[in-house]
């Protein structure tokens, strides 16, 4: 669409915690030269630690997590490892249709889906369905999703919107 849109209500970003590190640690899909894969585990493990007590320390291993997996699609780097590259994305995006197919039932409308989350607004009433969709998602998948509500979202396209939490804080992406 050419216009930015605005929406209002009830706003569920629900995102899947350091998806592409957490399906390599999941699910074993490691550049083939990784000799100890228990030490990036380790290192996702204290960002979500850090994450959930706001320390700025979690953006930097965020970093470090997902360069590592950009690493396995640059031929320039030790990791490199196309195939391993192209299966974390294909199954990052096979479990979040499966997630968007889970929760569709119980949602008004679908704002966006993007590389590791997605924006709903849930039917009135069906909240602890999305709830439980989620958390059998979560045991099913061995991924980790986190919710953050908003009540507005002023949205130009998937990479570029300003939302307010229901907190009164915005998160801004984009350039736009």
């Amino acid at each position: 669409h050419d216009e930015p849109i605005l929406l209002e209500g009830d706003i569920w970003d629900i995102d899947a915690a350091s998806l592409y590190p957490s399906i390599m640690i999941e699910y074993g899909y490691f550049p083939r030269s990784v000799k100890d894969p228990t030490i990036f585990k380790r290192l996702r493990d204290l960002r979500i630690q850090l994450k959930g007590r706001k320390d700025p320390m979690a953006d930097a291993l965020k970093i470090v997590l997902n360069s590592t997996f950009g690493a396995s699609k640059n031929e320039f780097s030790a990791l490199f490892d196309p195939q391993v590259g192209l299966v974390v994305c294909v199954v990052g995006q096979l479990l979040l249709v499966d997630l968007l197919d889970k929760v569709e039932p119980h949602i008004e409308r679908l704002i966006q889906s993007n590389t590791d989350g997605i924006f709903v607004i849930p039917k009135k009433g069906h909240e602890e369905n999305i709830n439980s969709a989620m958390r059998e998602w979560e045991e099913r998948t061995g991924m980790e999703l986190e919710v953050t509500k908003f009540n507005r979202v002023y949205q130009y396209d998937v990479n570029n919107y300003v939302a307010r939490g229901v907190d009164g804080k915005l998160k801004l992406k984009g350039q736009r």
